[in-house]
């Protein structure tokens, strides 16, 4: 059986996967698509 802190790591992985899942999704199609330039695609997450 897990230890306690790892299921609640795995736990606060997953919320910050969901928080971020649009602005990834987002990423992704613009790297997918064939007119952008690499400059004018927005900047990854910068704290």
């Amino acid at each position: 059986m897990a230890k306690k802190s790892k299921i609640a790591a795995n736990e606060r992985r997953r919320a910050v996967v969901a928080r971020h899942a649009a602005r990834r999704a987002e990423l992704k199609r613009l790297v997918r698509s064939p007119g952008v330039a690499p400059r004018s695609a927005p900047r990854p997450y910068v704290s």
